[in-house]
């Protein structure tokens, strides 16, 4: 009998987007955190080559189920499906790509939701921008999610095992106005020379699905 406060109906830690960035620290030579693990599907693809590129492309909300369900099957997603592995709980924005972009499971990280309460703030917080999620306003100074439940990134950790590692996103500079304006900054990141990691974020699906189900 499944124990009903587990997460393994909902996340399969052995496959998981945690394990993605964990493979990808190992690719490049930085350390995983202690008590995690890689993700096979990725070290097997990662071991084929000696890549001079590596670009992750997170399009949030897009998972197996909404290919399966709602793209052409002779489309780009369904036909380079190399292999399905898990999100994490809870499944959110914010946690997921949180543990995609530490290696670190959403328990060890603390980013849970969109927004968070920080009691000696006094505040609900949106967790990706330091604004005030009752007024909208912008919080001055360190982001509190930040402050509070500090990691280091993919990006950050490879960069001290001395890579090249950068990460795109709407939510940081040169801040991308549209999905056209994330692809260009990709491709001239890719022309430059060596050996380098880029992972990019965009907020679609996830985004037109909140708006229109």
């Amino acid at each position: 009998m499944t124990n009903a406060l587990s997460a393994e109906p909902f996340a399969d830690y052995a496959d998981s987007i945690a394990g993605l960035a964990c493979s990808l620290l190992k690719y490049f030579g930085a350390p995983i955190p202690r008590g995690e693990r890689t993700l096979p599907l990725a070290d097997r693809l990662l071991a084929e080559k000696e890549y001079q590129n590596v670009i992750l492309l997170v399009l949030d909300g897009m998972g197996c189920n909404v290919i399966r369900r709602d793209l052409d099957r002779g489309g780009l997603f369904a036909s380079c499906l190399a292999g399905e592995y898990s999100s994490v709980f809870p499944p959110t924005t914010v946690a997921a790509l949180t543990s995609l972009q530490s290696g670190l499971s959403p328990c060890r990280h603390g980013r849970l939701g969109w927004t968070g309460y920080f009691p000696k703030e006094d505040k609900s917080v949106v967790l990706f921008t330091n604004k005030d999620a009752q007024t909208g306003e912008k919080i001055e100074g360190r982001s509190l999610a930040d402050t509070y439940f500090p990691y280091r990134s993919v990006c950050a950790a490879i960069a001290a095992a001395g890579g090249n590692a950068c990460e795109i996103s709407p939510y940081i500079p040169p801040y991308p106005a549209d999905f056209a304006s994330l692809c260009s900054t990709m491709r001239d990141i890719r022309r430059q020379k060596g050996r380098k990691f880029v992972v990019a974020y965009w907020p679609e699906p996830d985004k037109s699905m909140h708006e229109g189900g």
